[in-house]
């Protein structure tokens, strides 16, 4: 609920009450998916979770370009999003049937509740982090060209992000098992830091022709 909110004050700011209502609820149906994807992840399913992954993005982007192309602007895209997740929560029904019994002493847990809340926390400052550049420059100096070219160059540069954590999501099991073990620990940064240190280098230094022939026309400032 914290997310939800947080989407709707950051939204407010640029989006018709319309468009900031899509974007709460793709936000909430995000969450509610996360949580089939979580079991897949707990469960050591990766598989499971590539195949969620995939179909959500599948379903967003097609059914979005859709929405988007008929005139729907910015609320078809969000309406898009809460397709995709509302897919995945219901297609996991039927895996976590066993485990979706309701019962009273979870609500009275406060362990659970302190770690929904660190979860929430480091899930909301995450999120944050990765995306303040592109609103501030929307913010700041509206649609102009040179605040596309950024979005642009900002897409590709957020690569070792997505790769990060999906590293982190395949070391997340062994982790809880093993919580606090230095061993484990250093093991799976060395394995982040063998990835990422590499591309990092090579996202840096690719060529302006190899770049040029990926960008669409138009975009020299991501180029630069």
């Amino acid at each position: 609920s914290s997310d939800v909110c947080s989407s709707d004050l950051l939204s407010a700011g640029f989006a018709d009450p319309a468009e900031t209502a899509w974007l709460a609820a793709a936000t909430l149906g995000f969450f509610m998916a996360s949580t089939g994807m979580g079991w897949s992840q707990g469960h050591q399913r990766f598989g499971l979770l590539a195949a969620l992954i995939v179909a959500e993005v599948a379903i967003k982007v097609v059914l979005g370009v859709e929405l988007v192309a008929s005139g729907a602007g910015p609320a078809g895209a969000f309406a898009a999003a809460l397709a995709g997740a509302l897919a995945i929560a219901i297609a996991m029904l039927w895996p976590m049937r066993h485990e979706l019994a309701p019962t009273r002493a979870a609500l009275a847990s406060r362990r659970l509740w302190r770690s929904a809340a660190g979860m929430g926390a480091v899930q909301a400052a995450v999120t944050l982090l990765s995306v303040i550049d592109v609103l501030f420059m929307v913010l700041r100096f509206g649609p102009t060209r040179a605040v596309a070219d950024y979005q642009v160059s900002a897409t590709l540069t957020r690569a070792p992000l997505f790769l990060a954590l999906a590293l982190a999501t395949a070391a997340f099991p062994q982790l809880a098992r093993r919580p606090g073990d230095r061993a484990v620990l250093s093991t799976h940064i060395q394995h982040v830091l063998n990835v990422l240190i590499p591309l990092l280098v090579l996202i840096a230094t690719l060529p302006g022709p190899l770049l040029t022939a990926v960008l669409p026309g138009g975009y020299d400032g991501a180029v630069r």
